[in-house]
């Protein structure tokens, strides 16, 4: 049986194909996911935020807009804390999410407790309010139009214990 000859097009295209599926840059996304997202995949930090582009892409935040990723960095803190506070080690983003919808006092719990372990490691009422706008219940209300932007920050201050007012939200 005879070898079937390959052509120089045909090898240059296969090296290529083998390309797409290496991370030149090392920020956790191959080539060919690098230009799906329209990313430079010689730059392991495509807009300069000091987030890699796959950390970005894993958190749900944008890795071409340097101001989306604090919304990201909030959500990572967010659930690492949600993950202390509830001895929780399985917990991500969309899990929480999934809960909040379905079961909406388990996540205002989960709320409670990221605020209280929050506050207790030293982080501010500032702080831990930017934290809470992450919360994937705050998030599902606003999401579904339950809420206002105004009944978030109500329910923000209320857990991080300045604004006593919101009180009738926190029971919704």
């Amino acid at each position: 049986m005879k070898k079937k000859q390959i052509g120089h097009a045909e090898k240059v295209r296969a090296e290529r194909e083998r390309q797409l599926d290496l991370d030149f840059d090392g920020d956790g996304l191959t080539e060919r996911e690098e230009l799906k997202y329209g990313l430079n995949p010689l730059r392991p930090d495509s807009d300069g935020d000091g987030v890699y582009d796959g950390k970005e892409v894993a958190i749900h935040s944008n890795p071409r807009d340097a101001a989306d990723a604090l919304k990201g960095k909030l959500r990572e803190n967010y659930v690492g804390l949600a993950r202390q506070a509830t001895q929780r080690q399985y917990l991500d983003y969309e899990l929480l999410l999934a809960m909040a919808k379905e079961q909406p006092s388990a996540s205002q719990k989960v709320d409670r407790a990221v605020v209280a372990y929050a506050l207790l490691s030293g982080i501010s009422r500032k702080e831990t309010k930017l934290l809470l706008s992450q919360s994937p219940y705050l998030q599902s209300r606003l999401a579904s139009k339950e809420w206002e932007d105004e009944d978030a920050y109500r329910y923000a201050n209320f857990l991080a214990g300045e604004d006593l007012e919101a009180e009738s939200i926190e029971s919704d």
